[in-house]
C-alpha cells in the first residue's frame, strides 16, 4: 500500500491555459482543491442561487417567448399563403394552442428570437471559477483565462 501512495503523490498533473502548458501540479495537491471547493459551503450556496435565478429566467422566457412565437407563427403562415381560420367562440390568436405542431412551431420560434436579441440564461459554474482561482493561486500565474488540469 505504501507503494501506491508514493506513485499517486508522484503523478504530476499538466495545467494548461488555452493549449499553453502553465505548470504542473502534484495529484495530492490537486485533490485538496477539488475537495476544499467541494466542501465549502459559500460556493454551494452561490451555485444553488444562480440555479434558481437561470430557472427563473428560463420560465419568463418562456412566458414571453410563447406569445411572441404564436403571433409570429400565424403571421408567417398567413404571409404564405396559408393563414390559420379561427372562428367560433375562440376566434383569435390564441386558439393556436390547441394545436400542437403549431405550438411546437411557436416556441422554437419564439425561444429562438429570444437569442437572437441577445438574452441569455446567464449559468456560472462558481465550482470551476473556485477551482481556477486557488490553482492560479497555488501556481503563480497571473494571465487571464481558464486552466485546464490533464
Amino acid at each position: 500500500m505504501p507503494q501506491m501512495e508514493a506513485i499517486d503523490d508522484a503523478r504530476m498533473h499538466r495545467v494548461y491555459i488555452g493549449r499553453r502548458l502553465m505548470g504542473e501540479i502534484s495529484e495530492t495537491e490537486w485533490r485538496a482543491i477539488v475537495s476544499y471547493v467541494g466542501m465549502n459551503g459559500l460556493i454551494w450556496h452561490a451555485q444553488m442561487m444562480n440555479l434558481l435565478r437561470v430557472a427563473l429566467r428560463l420560465a419568463g422566457f418562456g412566458f414571453i417567448s410563447v406569445p411572441i412565437g404564436v403571433f409570429w407563427t400565424a403571421a408567417m403562415l398567413g404571409w404564405v399563403g396559408k393563414p390559420v381560420t379561427v372562428g367560433g367562440i375562440e376566434g383569435h390568436v390564441g386558439a393556436l394552442l390547441a394545436n400542437p405542431s403549431l405550438m411546437a412551431a411557436a416556441i422554437a420560434l419564439g425561444v429562438g428570437s429570444m437569442l437572437a436579441i441577445g438574452l441569455k440564461l446567464g449559468y456560472i459554474n462558481y465550482f470551476e471559477k473556485a477551482r481556477n482561482a486557488l490553482l492560479k493561486e497555488r501556481l503563480e500565474i497571473t494571465e487571464p483565462g481558464n486552466c485546464t488540469v490533464r
